[in-house]
């Protein structure tokens, strides 16, 4: 590990950040509280594209599934355009 994400808290009433070491094998998803707010977020650590969102975006655009430690990006319904 060397590499760091330097990163903002989701919430916008909030002004914490957040600086974690990236492991070796990216990308890795970690819940963790806020040092400012005290509130649940869930970060994407990655060399490539970290980001960060509230628990509540988080869990309505990923499956968690805590038995098989996984977590997967939920279907986009598709949208068809019109003529």
């Amino acid at each position: 590990m060397g590499d760091m994400n330097h990163g903002d808290c989701p919430y916008d009433d909030c002004k914490g950040t957040l600086c974690m070491a990236v492991p070796e094998r990216t990308p890795a998803y970690v819940l963790t509280e806020c040092d400012t707010c005290k509130r649940k977020v869930w970060y994407r650590l990655s060399c490539l594209d970290p980001e960060a969102w509230t628990q509540a975006d988080f869990e309505a655009k990923h499956e968690i599934d805590n038995e098989a430690h996984t977590i997967k990006k939920r279907e986009s319904p598709i949208v068809k355009a019109e003529p």
